[in-house]
């Protein structure tokens, strides 16, 4: 029974190795993420003017 599980334990420490992200995959995933979050930061810095253009138009205009 020892024998079976630990078998089947090595079996799936190899399934994983070989299914789920790397470290550098990681990374790559991680630095996509981290570009998409500046962006926004970017888009939502510069909301508060556009919404402020948009609730006090100006005068004659």
């Amino acid at each position: 029974m020892v024998n079976l599980l630990s078998n089947q334990l090595a079996d799936h420490k190899l399934h994983v190795a070989e299914t789920y992200i790397t470290k550098a995959g990681l990374r790559e995933f991680r630095d996509e993420v981290m570009i998409g979050v500046r962006d926004i930061k970017g888009s939502v810095s510069t909301l508060h003017e556009r919404m402020d253009r948009f609730i006090n138009p100006r005068p004659g205009g």
